[in-house]
């Protein structure tokens, strides 16, 4: 509304002013700005996938802390024992821990990608980027799944488990995002931005964002 402020700020006052001079004619304001320069475009395109990518982060490394927490919790009850006593194998629980959550990861990233084309954000889904962004979406999924995994180790309680790995995926991911954005205004940064890269994409939430 503040482009249109001064304009009809103007227009208020002339016809007020015209009124008290007895006039019967009104004037009618109008107000076309320029459009937009090709850096303000790029800023503007910048600050919304920020936001875009931000809240997606979010939302998904719900995920994976979930996952994480289930994996404590087998873990305290010694149920994962219980399963390498009966005669599992190491690598079949572990594998079929990864294959169960991977496709329980699918239904929200589908949905994620119905929604980013229902709403027809051309940057993540146009023809030529489309594949990419499920792509991307896809290997969050992997990658989170078997980060949460990592961090599960480190906790003997489900919920702090549950809550550090949303921290560490989900929030600090968001955190690298915003720092390398900032970082790349910079001609003087980007290249200390392009060291850190390699330190930030530890976090999957990182390389989604």
């Amino acid at each position: 509304t503040g482009l249109h402020s001064a304009p009809t700020f103007l227009n208020l006052h002339t016809n007020m002013l015209l009124k008290q001079a007895g006039a019967k004619q009104i004037g009618e304001g109008s107000n076309h700005p320029f459009p937009l320069s090709y850096a303000e475009r790029e800023q503007a395109g910048t600050r919304s996938g920020f936001v875009i990518s931000f809240v997606m982060v979010l939302a998904l490394s719900i995920i994976p802390s979930f996952t994480a927490a289930f994996v404590v919790q087998e873990k305290r009850d010694e149920v994962k024992q219980q399963l390498y006593v009966s005669g599992v194998n190491y690598y079949a629980y572990w594998l079929g821990n990864y294959a169960y959550d991977g496709l329980f990861y699918l239904f929200p990233a589908l949905t994620v990608l119905v929604l980013l084309v229902a709403y027809d954000l051309e940057g993540l889904v146009n023809p030529e980027v489309l594949p990419v962004t499920f792509l991307a979406l896809l290997f969050f999924g992997l990658a989170s799944t078997g980060f949460a995994y990592i961090l599960a180790n480190l906790f003997s309680s489900p919920t702090t488990a549950q809550m550090a790995t949303f921290c560490m995926n989900g929030m600090l991911g968001g955190v690298f995002v915003l720092v390398s954005l900032t970082l790349n205004f910079e001609p003087a940064t980007r290249r200390i931005n392009f060291a850190l890269s390699w330190v930030y994409r530890v976090c999957p939430a990182y390389c989604l964002g």
